[in-house]
């Protein structure tokens, strides 16, 4: 397993639980906003990871748009929960399906 695809698990399961809105939100107002500032970090570390590793990216430019929107309040909840949708989604597809597509073109 890739380290890009490691971070997406983690990233996934993470915005799932600051998607949930009374759990995140208390923990992103009880940590003045430091979890978004984490999570647009991981986005982008993340990014770059899957740019090397010729994996699939939407996910994590959706997170850093989730992470710069957050701070309108119900967008942020839905836009989290899409993240970790796509975020996961991304993580398990296997890597034989990514480098197959990328040479069918």
């Amino acid at each position: 397993m890739s380290k890009s695809r490691l971070l997406k698990w983690v990233i996934g399961v993470l915005e799932l639980l600051i998607g949930i809105s009374i759990l995140g939100d208390h923990v992103v107002f009880g940590m003045f906003w430091v979890p978004v500032l984490v999570m647009l970090a991981l986005h982008i570390l993340s990014y770059f990871l899957s740019k090397q590793d010729s994996g699939l990216t939407r996910g994590n430019g959706f997170g850093m748009v989730a992470a710069v929107a957050s701070f309108v309040p119900i967008l942020r909840n839905i836009l989290r929960i899409l993240t970790a949708i796509f975020v996961l989604y991304e993580a398990a597809t296997p890597e034989e399906k990514l480098t197959h597509n990328i040479i069918k073109g």
